[in-house]
C-alpha cells in the first residue's frame, strides 16, 4: 500500500469497507496451520458515502495539485511563498481529519481485539497441548 497512489487507495477503501459483500478471505493454498482473517465493513446510506467520496476526492486533487504543480512555484527564500504553502496544508490537514481520526480509532479497536483473540487463543492451545499431555 505504500506505493500505491493516494486516489488508488483512496478507491480500493470506499470498495473494502463499504462493500456490501461479505469477503470470503481463504489461505490462497491448502494449509497444515491454522489461519484466521479479519475484515470490516462499514453500513451507511449512499448519500453519506457518495459525500464522503466527493470529499476525499478533492483532498486527492488538491494533493495532486500540490504535489505536481504548485511545489514547482514554491520558493524556499521567499517568506510569502513559504506562508502561502504552511496555509493550504494546513487547510488540507484541517480537511483530512474527520477521515483520519475516525479510521484511526477503527483501526486501533481490531488491533485490540486482534490481541484478546490471540491470548485467548493461545491460552485454548497451551490447555489442549497440556490435556494432551497429561493423557499420554
Amino acid at each position: 500500500m505504500d506505493r500505491k497512489a493516494l486516489g488508488w487507495l483512496v478507491q480500493d477503501f470506499f470498495k473494502t469497507v463499504y462493500s456490501k459483500h461479505s469477503s470470503d478471505d481463504g489461505p490462497a493454498d491448502e494449509r497444515d496451520e491454522a489461519w484466521m482473517t479479519i475484515s470490516l465493513r462499514i453500513e451507511s446510506d449512499e448519500n453519506s458515502i457518495r459525500d464522503r467520496k466527493r470529499q476525499l476526492r478533492e483532498l486527492v486533487k488538491e494533493r495532486n495539485l500540490l504535489v505536481h504543480r504548485l511545489l514547482t512555484n514554491f520558493d524556499p527564500d521567499s517568506v510569502e511563498s513559504c506562508e502561502n504553502l504552511i496555509r493550504q496544508l494546513d487547510e488540507q490537514v484541517d480537511r483530512l481529519i474527520p477521515h483520519h481520526q475516525p479510521l484511526m480509532g477503527i483501526i486501533g479497536n481490531m488491533q485490540t481485539a486482534q490481541q484478546e483473540i490471540t491470548k485467548h487463543l493461545e491460552a485454548e492451545l497451551r490447555e489442549s497441548a497440556r490435556e494432551g499431555r497429561d493423557a499420554v
